[in-house]
């Protein structure tokens, strides 16, 4: 029995570590394919939109909101999430979110603090929320992911993303701009475009050494090494240093006989370093350095299919797949927009006919007497119907049922069908021209692209 039971273990177990990581890959720690974002942060960013893009909100109020609506856990994850969001340059505050230095303080609890989207995170991300797939993904029904033209997860004024699962995910964060301009190089082939772009850490007051096949290798690959120096100034005989290395601390700092440490301000980090001895101080400043503040971060970047597989995927390869299902999203919603017009028009015209009904019967008082007279004659009209699987409008003849007819009639009374307005030709004009941003939907987008690569995000 023992070596049966024995047996069975390693079987099984076996079976339910893989779902477990499976579920934790999906669902906590590594990121979507298409908008490079973890549920939880997906999740805020919704439950932002829907409550906090207008007006600053209780940060309490934003996290109840997102774990009652979206996210099975509790508000401290949430909120710590939200404030990672702050750092990434997504969200206003009002309030202490923690403030970075020796001993970094803590952001203040959720009750005191407020937060509100950025405008510009709103628009980028959520014109087009309603048309990408919703599911029961976890918890309720939510976007499997935000159809922005530039992955929302990839872009950020510092801090990198960690996440840890059966794979360790190591993800840099870049400028809108500089992720514009890969993409616009991705999109053309162009040599002349093409440009190597480094993460964005001006929020972490830090430098990165040039190494551009490693910054290619992140974009290309998704694994790469990079060296980080936080920004410093020599002042005084001393050592002012104004940044730092993300997902680090001043610990060794404080715990290093040969320095002594004193920080400045709060707001942001500004800690003085001297020697507790006498000794040279460039000798002194380049211990400093290579001790404790130039840091190499191996970033690797790892993201999660919807069946739980992971795979290791470039930069490149987050930014094209995005960018596609954009551009098909816009066109959607395009097509969406000329169908409206065109059921728009057929309904002018059933109208149309309906008056031409009404003139030439002129005792008629009711819809059902219209209907009767409507059924005695058979009125066919041109139209255009979308055939997917043709990509495109074609023209049909449609006869227009009593059903038709009596779908029009009880939207409206006799009296108003007879003065709504109708105009035929603008209905046209208005089918013209979004076939016309249909057919120009690449270039469009292609545009939009080119947009950004002259951001100051």
């Amino acid at each position: 029995q023992n070596s049966e039971g024995f047996w069975l273990m390693e079987k099984v177990i076996p079976i339910f570590y893989t779902e477990y990581f499976k579920y934790i890959s999906r669902f906590r720690m590594i990121p979507n394919p298409v908008d490079c974002l973890t549920p939880v942060y997906r999740r805020l960013l919704l439950s932002m939109h829907d409550i906090a893009s207008k007006k600053f909100t209780k940060c309490s109020k934003i996290t109840g909101y997102a774990t009652g609506t979206y996210h099975p856990h509790g508000t401290l994850a949430a909120y710590g999430a939200l404030i990672t969001l702050y750092k990434q340059g997504f969200v206003d505050n009002q309030g202490n979110f923690g403030t970075p230095g020796l001993d970094d303080a803590n952001p203040s609890a959720e009750r005191y603090t407020e937060a509100k989207l950025k405008k510009w995170v709103d628009e980028f991300c959520f014109k087009y929320i309603n048309l990408v797939p919703w599911d029961e993904y976890e918890y309720e029904n939510e976007p499997l992911f935000i159809p922005s033209p530039i992955p929302i997860g990839l872009i950020g004024d510092g801090d990198i993303y960690m996440g840890i699962a059966a794979h360790r995910t190591i993800i840099p964060r870049y400028k809108l701009s500089d992720l514009a301009k890969r993409l616009k190089y991705l999109i053309t082939e162009d040599e002349l475009d093409k440009i190597i772009i480094y993460p964005n850490l001006t929020k972490d007051g830090c430098s990165i050494k040039r190494d551009d096949i490693q910054a290619e290798k992140i974009l290309t690959n998704g694994s790469g090494t990079l060296t980080i120096i936080p920004n410093c100034v020599s002042k005084n005989k001393e050592l002012r240093i104004l940044g730092r290395v993300p997902q680090t601390t001043f610990a060794s700092l404080k715990d290093d006989d040969r320095l002594h440490c004193e920080c400045y301000s709060g707001a942001t980090i500004d800690v003085s370093v001297k020697p507790t001895k006498r000794e040279d101080l460039q000798t002194f400043y380049k211990y400093i350095y290579k001790k404790h503040l130039i840091k190499n971060i191996n970033f690797i970047i790892y993201i999660c299919e919807n069946d739980g597989s992971v795979k290791q995927e470039g930069v490149d390869d987050i930014l094209l797949r995005c960018y596609e299902y954009y551009v098909e999203i816009v066109k959607f919603s395009l097509i969406n927009e000329c169908i409206k017009h065109i059921d728009k028009k057929f309904t002018n015209e059933i109208i149309l006919i309906i008056r031409e009904i009404l003139r030439n019967h002129p005792t008629v008082k009711s819809i059902d007497e219209i209907i009767k007279i409507f059924a005695l004659k058979n009125y066919k009209i041109k139209t255009e119907d979308y055939y997917q699987d043709q990509d495109q409008f074609m023209l049909v003849e449609k006869t227009i049922s009593n059903e038709d007819i009596k779908n029009v009639c009880t939207t409206k009374s006799i009296k108003s069908l007879i003065e709504h307005n109708v105009n035929i030709q603008e209905n046209d004009k208005n089918i013209k021209d979004i076939k016309l941003k249909i057919s120009n939907n690449v270039n469009d987008c292609y545009a939009l692209i080119c947009n950004f690569c002259s951001s100051n995000i």
